[in-house]
């Protein structure tokens, strides 16, 4: 979903200074806006996006079906969720499950994400955080990198997947 709770403005703003650094980077934004306010967001980063001539490194491609995510999100290379629900986001779940490594300031992903990887976990939902966040993956050598999406996704299959739901049911009931 396009909405201010997602952050999608301060993930264009951090790709704004991480071009200005030379770092190699693109944003792919998937979702589309479902309240009024919610346009008027989007329009806000569409605006931000053109002043900061950032429309050949920024796609926005609307929403997408389970089984078209299942194909696109394989190929990024992380997934900004900047949710401060509180509670864990399907959306970061399902990058996880699908070797993508999530950088977030919501609190409910310390426990999936932090001990592996605390560089990954924000501690203000900031332009400035995120940077530093950005700068650091991207700049982990592929081997690392590798490591870590495959741990982080182990730690997701392990603790968060369908199974593991339907026997925490079980046990419940």
């Amino acid at each position: 979903r396009i909405s201010t709770s997602k952050g999608q403005l301060l993930a264009l703003q951090a790709l704004a200074q991480l071009q200005k650094e030379d770092i190699p980077i693109t944003l792919t934004c998937i979702g589309e806006p479902v309240y009024p306010h919610d346009y008027e967001y989007l329009a806000e980063c569409e605006k931000f996006t053109r002043e900061q001539k950032l429309e050949s490194i920024v796609s926005f491609l609307g929403p997408k079906k389970r089984t078209e995510l299942a194909i696109i999100l394989p190929t990024m290379t992380l997934c900004i969720n900047m949710s401060t629900t509180g509670s864990l986001d399907k959306a970061g779940l399902e990058a996880l499950s699908a070797g993508v490594p999530v950088i977030t300031a919501n609190e409910a992903f310390r426990s999936v994400i932090g001990e592996l990887s605390p560089e990954l976990m924000l501690n203000r939902q900031t332009s400035e955080d995120l940077v530093r966040a950005l700068r650091w993956y991207l700049t982990l050598p592929e081997n690392q990198r590798k490591g870590l999406r495959d741990a982080l996704r182990q730690e997701v299959v392990k603790h968060h997947s369908l199974n593991t739901f339907a026997d925490r049911i079980f046990t419940t009931l």
